[in-house]
């Protein structure tokens, strides 16, 4: 497995970590991915490919990488939503506090056309 691989669950979510810094790690961290399939179908479990993404932090060693699970293609994403809170490929704010003031906005919006009418 690659060296410091981490799973986290959280209820019905799974999170997997990995630093990859060679094509070799990216192999591994595929690997990872099909033993987690595999650990899923024995126990009967569905994975919703549709909900699931990769998320590079750091900038590539080189070209981007493609993962698979049970056969298709996981998108790469530059922003992921977890627990409510945004976060996005830089660990910054910004994907978040931009989220929540529309919010904010459109929710200013909506109070103010119901007290008006």
């Amino acid at each position: 497995m690659i060296s410091g691989l981490q799973l986290f669950f959280f209820a019905d979510d799974i999170k997997m970590y990995a630093e990859i810094k060679s094509d070799i790690d990216a192999d591994k961290f595929q690997c990872a991915l099909d033993k987690l399939a595999a650990w899923a179908e024995e126990w009967q479990l569905q994975i919703s490919v549709s909900k699931c993404s990769v998320m590079q932090i750091a900038p590539p060693l080189s070209a981007e990488k493609y993962y698979y699970l049970n056969g298709l293609s996981l998108p790469h994403t530059m922003s992921n939503r977890d627990l409510g809170v945004i976060v996005n490929d830089a660990l910054t704010p910004c994907s978040h506090i931009a989220f929540v003031t529309v919010t904010v906005q459109n929710t200013k919006i909506y109070n103010a056309h119901i007290v008006t009418h």
